[in-house]
């Protein structure tokens, strides 16, 4: 296993994700870092987004490649998702952070995001597959 047969699922992972349609449009630039994160070694990958540019930069840790190695790639997936939903959550973040946004703005992503859920939510009806049970209130401190 190197970093390029890594790389290659990586981006194949992503063309999948990106082909359903539900994530905006963005180029992504993948980063090997070489230590683990400093703010938490166990963080697996990281991404940063620039709305405007419709760009991202995806930092994966040697953690990952671990994880690739013991076949683990289910859940490497779980986390690529994870990452990639940042870019749905983004503009609604940024606008709860900007004193200055009005309601409009901010209903106006929020309902972005409502579809997007939406969709997946259809899909699962359609298909009758049942989901993994969410326990919403683990996130809370």
């Amino acid at each position: 296993m190197n970093q390029k047969e890594v790389s290659i699922w990586v981006k194949e992972t992503f063309q999948k994700i990106m082909k359903a349609n539900l994530i905006p449009p963005v180029s992504i630039k993948i980063i090997w870092a070489e230590k683990p994160c400093p703010d938490d070694k166990d963080i697996e990958a990281s991404i940063q987004y620039f709305r405007k540019k419709k760009t991202a930069n995806l930092t994966i840790f040697p953690i990952f490649k671990k994880y690739f190695k013991e076949g683990k790639k289910n859940y490497l997936q779980e986390v690529l998702i994870h990452e990639l939903s940042h870019l749905l959550t983004a503009e609604l973040e940024e606008l709860a952070l900007d004193p200055e946004s009005t309601p409009q703005e901010i209903e106006k992503a929020t309902e972005r995001l409502s579809c997007v859920i939406g969709k997946y939510l259809k899909k699962i009806l359609e298909n009758k597959s049942t989901m993994e049970k969410i326990h919403f209130y683990d996130f809370e401190e």
